[in-house]
């Protein structure tokens, strides 16, 4: 059996945080326990949010790159992740394009300033908590306060009441708010101490 974690996932065996971890610096793998998706969960919403091959998947606030590396190595969809901080950005893409992983890019930006429809399926892992007291944070790189925290969660409800029918949503841990009305939920499932849900907007 390959010990490539890369290998691993494109022949679709099993594969622990511990291997996958070991593809980045080791900043990034003191921070993995608490801020990036773990594998399982990982693998278990990119086949919730490729319905299609070529399905094309916003991850907002993708940090290192973890669900969307993991995504376009397990799936056929096509895979952006949106970070503020550039270093993770950087982190992601040298990932992706040492190992030749296609079908994945990163964008250095504010998720705000994106345009959330010319995606079909959201990722969100509680990306804003880091603006509430208490909360682990990656760096101190951004002004943090509870007014940022409901203004980005306020947006999420705004893109999600505005999007297209049959627009998938895949959150894990929340993100702060309400599920509009005309989203139903199709999956549901707790891992690794987390909700993981699945919805479709259907009007």
């Amino acid at each position: 059996m390959s010990r490539d974690p890369i290998k691993r996932l494109r022949e679709q065996q099993s594969l622990d945080d511990n291997s996958w971890d070991d593809l980045y610096p080791g900043w990034v793998r003191d921070l993995s326990r608490i801020q990036w998706t773990p594998v399982t969960v990982a693998r278990k919403a990119a086949e919730w949010l490729v319905d299609d091959p070529g399905t094309r998947v916003l991850d907002v606030g993708s940090g290192v790159g973890k669900l969307c590396l993991i995504g376009a190595l397990c799936t056929d969809g096509i895979f952006t992740g949106v970070e503020q901080r550039t270093r993770l950005v950087n982190v992601a893409n040298a990932v992706a394009k040492r190992h030749s992983i296609k079908r994945c890019s990163f964008i250095a930006d504010d998720a705000q300033a994106i345009d959330w429809s010319a995606f079909t399926s959201w990722y969100l892992y509680n990306p804003f908590s880091e603006h509430l007291p208490g909360c682990h944070t990656i760096d101190e790189a951004f002004p943090r306060s509870p007014d940022r925290y409901r203004g980005y969660v306020q947006m999420v409800e705004t893109r999600l009441d505005e999007a297209a029918a049959g627009t998938r949503l895949v959150t894990y841990y929340g993100f702060g708010g309400e599920i509009p009305f005309g989203w139903e939920q199709e999956g549901l499932e707790r891992m690794h101490g987390g909700l993981l849900e699945l919805w479709v907007k259907r009007d």
